[in-house]
């Protein structure tokens, strides 16, 4: 898979904003980015999100607002072929906000977007009318569409997800074939061992040079970025399965009980088992 961005055209549509309700057995490896806004909402469908150097587990509910520029994608759980993903997407520019004066008290919140922000507790509303959206004539969602940034705009219980460092690095990165390509393969290989050597080939790079290179692109180390992505797999599996911890550890991985242990502790500040009983309510 080759990243590449995104040419969203709205003079097809005859519209300012684009909206596209996706609705697909699995979320297939998509890393990209576009100049447009985007708000993001799973209806239904879980996985991992990537946005920026940010990775973390999605579930139904989940709500991003996505700046201009920034990598995104979102990779659903392959559970079978009569499993259901539901997205809704809107999609506008930068420049519907600029160029009227009433909605300038909007851009702080597109500023702010550019690190992602992800929303913890929508109100049922505001997703019923995401998931509405479609239905509308033009002029109604258009007034809707405005109303739902300023929902977003004033809801304080957010946070933001990627770096700046990250950000800037991709937007001023010419070779974003190998960051897909790079991605895409640790996506894919991210539950067997991904030697150095390996990964660097890939990248069409020495180890050496690899090794600097993915600390400026993923501002993190290759190591520490695949455990990222493997320690959400196995947050996935500890909620949706009744596997035995230690057969979660070797699924996403690990060689060793311990070194899962002692990983998924330090990137989530609790063991395995205290994740699965806190999330149960047990």
């Amino acid at each position: 898979m080759k990243p590449f961005i995104e040419h969203i055209d709205f003079s097809e549509a005859q519209s300012s904003y684009r909206y596209l309700k996706l609705e697909v057995s699995s979320l297939d490896p998509y890393w990209h980015y576009h100049p447009q806004i985007e708000i993001s909402y799973v209806k239904e469908g879980s996985g991992i999100r990537f946005v920026g150097d940010h990775i973390a587990a999605f579930t139904p509910g989940d709500l991003l607002l996505i700046g201009e520029n920034l990598p995104h994608d979102l990779l659903s759980e392959n559970q079978g072929p009569g499993d259901h993903k539901e997205v809704h997407v809107i999609q506008f520019n930068k420049e519907l906000l600029q160029d009227l004066p009433e909605c300038h008290g909007l851009l702080p919140l597109i500023e702010e977007a550019r690190l992602g922000l992800h929303y913890t507790r929508p109100a049922p509303g505001l997703l019923h009318s995401i998931e509405n959206f479609g239905k509308l004539n033009k002029l109604d969602a258009f007034i809707t569409l405005l109303k739902l940034l300023t929902c977003l705009a004033t809801d304080p219980q957010r946070n933001a997800l990627s770096t700046i460092s990250y950000q800037e690095q991709f937007v001023n990165d010419r070779n974003t074939a190998r960051i897909g390509q790079v991605n895409a393969y640790i996506i894919r290989h991210f539950d067997q061992q991904i030697s150095l050597d390996e990964i660097a080939k890939v990248a069409g790079l020495s180890p050496h040079s690899f090794t600097r290179w993915f600390r400026q692109s993923f501002s993190s180390s290759f190591v520490t970025y695949l455990k990222q992505i493997r320690v959400e797999k196995a947050c996935r599996y500890l909620l949706h399965t009744t596997w035995q911890i230690s057969d979660i550890a070797y699924r996403t991985g690990f060689e060793s009980i311990s070194n899962f242990n002692r990983t998924f502790k330090a990137l989530k500040k609790m063991s395995p088992t205290a994740y699965r009983k806190r999330r149960y309510g047990e």
